[in-house]
């Protein structure tokens, strides 16, 4: 199956949880070049931190939002499986949405997987 046609389910099984994004913080796990972080700005999330390992995903990200002048979205680099207290993320309860998409599969290990679900906890 073409990677295009993931995005599609992907985009499919994403759509439920937009609807409810209205005034929520979103943490983004995983969240890459920014795209549902900016899909949820525009249902309406108030604002979207975004934690993901790649330094180049963060900049294509950043270099996007450069353009449309967004301020709500908040990039930190590092691995969605390492304990994320050293960074200046929210506190968890104000999260009302997180996502974790293209996140389990990077996991080299059922130790890693559970800390990587332990952070979407």
């Amino acid at each position: 199956m073409p990677i295009y046609s993931y995005m599609i389910i992907e985009t499919q099984l994403i759509a439920p949880a937009l609807k409810s994004a209205r005034n929520l913080s979103v943490l983004d796990l995983g969240g890459g070049s920014g795209l549902r972080a900016r899909d949820a700005l525009s249902a309406d999330a108030t604002a979207v931190d975004v934690v993901d390992v790649s330094g180049g995903m963060l900049k294509a990200d950043k270099d996007i939002e450069k353009g449309h002048g967004c301020t709500a979205i908040r990039w930190f680099q590092t691995a969605c499986a390492a304990i994320l207290d050293h960074l200046p993320l929210r506190p968890a309860a104000s999260y009302g949405l997180v996502f974790a998409n293209w996140l389990f599969d990077h996991a080299e290990g059922v130790e890693q997987l559970e800390d990587m679900w332990r952070n979407v906890a």
